[in-house]
């Protein structure tokens, strides 16, 4: 087709995409979308118990997800892809659409975040970066409140979205350039650092290098999402210098679509956990070994596995026994049982993650269960004693056997045991001399020895 005079591309950068590409892209990151989220849903609810606002922030920015690629969808329908002078193209019923997309598509973005970092405040505990957290939180929900009002109210009165001729210079709309531009950039940097703030707490964790580079990777998957915000910048150029905007703005709307589908798929990868460990246990069964989930030693020498179990008030022949270390999974079936969920798995408030007191776990919030914490990836982040500010721990105490758990979100696990005074009766003498042995004093045994052979002599 002969393009006509003055329609020519000026950018350099062709922002073109035929309809069916546009309708492919929505579909099947729609289909993969809404699959995660139920993936996610069902691991939380029936799995780990464990949901939160965060749950419901997610479903929330997948629902606004579903608007914005069902309106980019109607867009290519109405004409989007082809040419401006094309008849087939009902203009004012695409950008009817184009303006239900956009502000979807903020509304996703920001509840995509804040879910996010309501999953960062149950699993760390730490003060510094639980208050970075709610630092962010701040600046997403006011940069996604203007984001979504400057879209919904870029005209006055709102139907010159829709019915004017001058795109870009109409006097009665903000510019559309600098607002996409500025909200962009304030969505790459957001991205940005919120994916990177678990890297400090992860650094501080004494583990093996290789499990660390792994988590490493699970937390930085939303640099996936970050790339991707900074290609769909590039094709708002097109559309801004290009009369001939119908057939230069598909791109721009594949790669938001892209965008929004990719931060939920993102923000729903590491909570599933448990859902793999119950479908598919081979293969984390295969990463726990290939990365050392038991028994593999880290630079220190120790073994990765231990977790401190000093004495018991039992007899003497299973003291050797109780003085070794304890896996972590043993430690923890000893701990007492999680209070019951409510309706469908939701605890009675949802506003725990503001509470600096009630940190979940990393295998109890993404859906790893007692006995199979061994074999999922996150366990080997409770092998080592914290360092100093890294560990806030919650307690509770096993009446039976007197073991005092102390877990915090980290997974680190220590056990103290403080034995109850036996009676006098009870104690063994060993030896002539007047004293009498505890048998879980090790040095008191070795004078008992010495004072029985030099009695001998």
């Amino acid at each position: 087709m002969e393009i006509p005079p003055g329609m020519e591309d000026r950018a350099g950068i062709s922002g073109h995409a035929s309809q069916e590409a546009v309708y492919a892209v929505c579909v099947v990151f729609t289909l993969l979308m809404g699959l995660m989220v139920v993936a996610r849903m069902c691991t939380r609810v029936f799995i780990a118990k464990q949901t939160g606002l965060d749950d419901a922030f997610i479903v929330l920015a997948a629902v606004f997800s579903l608007m914005y690629c069902i309106g980019t969808y109607n867009q290519a329908e109405q004409g989007m892809g082809l040419h401006v002078w094309d008849p087939a193209i009902n203009m004012v019923d695409m950008s009817i659409f184009f303006w239900v997309a956009l502000w979807s598509y903020y509304t996703a973005l920001g509840f995509t975040k804040l879910s996010i970092l309501l999953q960062y405040l149950r699993i760390f505990p730490q003060e510094n970066f639980r208050k970075a957290c709610f630092g962010m939180m701040g600046v997403t929900v006011i940069w996604t409140l203007w984001a979504v009002f400057s879209s919904m109210i870029m005209c006055v009165p709102v139907s010159a979205f829709w019915t004017t001729t001058d795109f870009f210079h109409d006097p009665r709309c903000l510019s559309r350039v600098k607002t996409w531009y500025a909200n962009s950039a304030i969505n790459f940097v957001t991205d940005l650092i919120i994916t990177l703030l678990p890297i400090g707490v992860i650094r501080s964790l004494e583990i093996p290098k290789r499990q660390k580079n792994l988590l490493y990777l699970v937390f930085c998957i939303g640099l996936v999402t970050c790339l991707i915000g900074a290609l769909r910048c590039i094709f708002v150029y097109p559309i801004m210098v290009n009369p001939d905007q119908t057939w230069h703005s598909a791109m721009f709307s594949i790669w938001s679509a892209v965008e929004v589908n990719v931060a939920i798929l993102c923000s729903c990868a590491p909570t599933l956990k448990g859902l793999v460990q119950r479908v598919w246990p081979q293969f984390l069964k295969s990463l726990g070994s290939r990365y050392g989930s038991r028994g593999s030693r880290g630079k220190s020498g120790r073994e990765d596995s231990d977790a401190t179990a000093v004495g018991t008030n039992k007899s003497t022949s299973e003291s050797d026994s109780l003085h070794k270390s304890k896996d972590i999974c043993e430690v923890e079936s000893q701990s007492p049982k999680k209070p019951s969920p409510t309706l469908l798995g939701f605890r009675r408030s949802l506003f725990k993650p503001f509470s600096s007191t009630t940190h979940s776990s990393l295998a109890s919030c993404y859906g790893g269960s007692k006995s199979e914490d061994e074999d999922v990836l996150f366990d080997n982040m409770a092998r080592a004693p914290s360092r100093k500010g890294c560990l806030t721990p919650s307690k509770s105490r096993h009446e039976e056997h007197g073991i005092e758990v102390q877990t915090s979100v980290d997974q680190f696990v220590m056990v103290k045991f403080e034995p109850k005074p036996e009676p006098e009766a009870h104690k063994t003498v060993v030896g002539s001399g007047p004293s009498a042995r505890d048998p879980f004093d090790d040095d008191q045994e070795e004078r008992d020895i010495q004072r029985a052979a030099w009695s001998s002599s």
